[in-house]
């Protein structure tokens, strides 16, 4: 089972990231773009691929729940803690992170990460 302190503790490990604010909450940004926030207690709120998000909640629809409106149908998803392991969270974490890093930093992370597999 993760946690919240498991997401916080993944999203900093990332490069560029910023703790911001948003729905009356801290989140998780790079350059301002959002990739991770606690909108409901005991949920991980991810911006995934939409495709990708589809295929999360049609397998699992007690752990990956769409956001409501048009977060939802652009890939933000929330991941139930008490239903993802570690490993599980940090996989999310790291595509949302993904989505919305710049290329360039993207690229060199990847690479670096591929050095210590």
């Amino acid at each position: 089972m993760a946690t919240r302190d498991d997401a916080i503790r993944i999203a900093l490990a990332m490069p560029e990231v910023e703790v911001g604010q948003a729905w009356g909450t801290t989140d998780y940004r790079v350059r301002n773009k959002l990739f991770l926030a606690f909108t409901v207690p005991d949920r991980a709120t991810l911006k995934l691929d939409p495709a990708f998000a589809e295929l999360l909640i049609a397998s699992d629809p007690e752990t990956y729940i769409p956001h409501r409106g048009f977060f939802g149908s652009s890939g933000w998803v929330r991941a139930a803690f008490e239903q993802v392991d570690v490993d599980t969270l940090r996989e999310l974490i790291e595509q949302s992170w993904c989505n919305v890093v710049p290329v360039r930093v993207r690229n060199a992370w990847l690479e670096m990460s591929e050095k210590f597999e």
